[in-house]
Parts: structure tokens; C-alpha cells; sequence
């Protein structure tokens, strides 16, 4: 989502990597895709037929163009990450203080709370989180969509809401989630975890709906 982000932060490579000198050596995995990957990948990933790899590289090409800039983590950390990388998000520079605060002082009880009294609006809250998810699929590999503008869209109009009716529109108000890609999502896509079942989605699961 190209949202109304901070302006563009400094990329440099986080301190936690200095002090971590357990490197995991990805270079040496022979992996000619490596130097252009947008997420780490400590072992070469199977190659399957040219019409496969193509599908394939859509989807990875999908995420990434959707990304801005500001947003990917130093080229060098992608290629030679530390062991542990738990640190990073908090540590890399493109989240600010507040988004840090947001995304790890708070339970779901206690992050309902905060936007209920408008202490976090919900944009605020969806960026933060739409932010720190994509420097997890930088470092995991964890997404297969990355929905943040359909978020921030979503979280304006309960900031609409609550401005106008000065209450949540209901208990949920303004909390992110996360969906398992089997779940369809109207205008998305969702598979059964392999390329041949990937489906465009008409309509909302149930299970969405709800």
C-alpha cells in the first residue's frame, strides 16, 4: 500500500547486525537469483520448468512492485543476514518510534483500547503494521500478498466513522489481521498453497465476511 508514508528513512545497515557476528553465508549457496532477491533465502530455492519459474516470478514481482523504496531493507542485510533477526524491524529505521510502540507494547485487548480512545488513529495503526509486516517478509519470506492500500483505505473510513460518531464502529474496530492465503478475498488472489490452484477471487470467503 503506498499510503501517506513518513518521509523516505535512512536504509543503513542496522546496528544489530554489527553487534550479531553469527553470519549466515548466503553467497555461498551458488544461488545465481540471490543478488536480486527481495528476501532472504539461506538455501538456493528448486527450479522448476520455464513456464513455472515465470508464473512464479509474476507473483514474487507482484509484492515487490507494490513496495516503496523506503521500504526495503539494505541490499547487503537481504544477502547476508545474522542468525537472529528478531531486532531488525525495531532497528532498521523504517519504522518510526511510534510504530515500534504500536507494533510491540500492545496485546490485541490493549491495542483496541488505545484506538478506542483515540490515543492511535486506525491509519496510523494499519501503516505500522502494514510496515513492519513487509520488513518480516523481507527477512521470513511470509507473505504471499502484501494488502497494505486496501488496509489504509479500510482504516480511513473507521477514522471517518469514529470522527463522526465519536465511538468505534464496533469491538474490532481499527484491529489488523492477518488472512490465510486459502481464505478468498474479493480482488485478490488465493490458492491451496501450490501455483496450479492459484484462483482470482470474485467474492469474500465466509470466514472473511464474518
Amino acid at each position: 500500500m503506498n499510503i501517506i508514508s513518513p518521509a523516505p528513512l535512512s536504509l543503513s545497515q542496522p546496528q544489530a547486525r554489527i553487534k550479531d557476528t553469527s553470519i549466515v553465508q548466503v553467497r555461498a549457496t551458488d544461488d545465481p537469483e540471490q543478488g536480486n532477491s527481495f528476501t532472504v533465502q539461506p538455501k538456493p530455492v528448486p527450479r522448476g520448468t520455464p513456464a513455472f519459474e515465470a508464473k512464479r516470478a509474476a507473483l514474487i514481482d507482484t509484492i515487490k512492485a507494490k513496495v516503496p523504496l523506503e521500504y526495503y531493507l539494505p541490499a547487503e542485510l537481504i544477502v547476508n543476514p545474522p542468525l537472529d533477526v528478531s531486532n531488525i524491524p525495531a532497528s532498521c529505521g523504517i519504522l518510526t518510534e511510534d510504530e515500534v510502540r504500536i507494533t510491540e507494547d500492545y496485546d490485541a485487548v490493549g491495542l483496541l483500547q488505545a484506538l478506542a480512545s483515540r490515543q492511535f488513529s486506525a491509519v496510523e495503526v494499519a501503516t505500522a503494521f502494514a510496515k513492519r509486516s513487509i520488513i518480516a517478509h523481507q527477512l521470513t519470506c511470509c507473505l504471499t500478498q502484501w494488502l497494505m492500500d486496501e488496509a489504509i483505505v479500510q482504516a480511513r473510513g473507521l477514522d471517518e466513522y469514529m470522527a463522526k460518531h465519536g465511538k468505534p464502529i464496533g469491538p474490532l474496530h481499527g484491529l489488523p489481521i492477518s488472512i490465510k492465503e486459502h481464505m478468498a478475498i474479493a480482488g485478490t488472489l488465493s490458492s491451496q498453497g501450490c501455483l496450479a490452484s492459484l484462483r482470482e477471487d470474485t467474492t469474500d470467503s465466509d470466514m472473511v465476511a464474518i
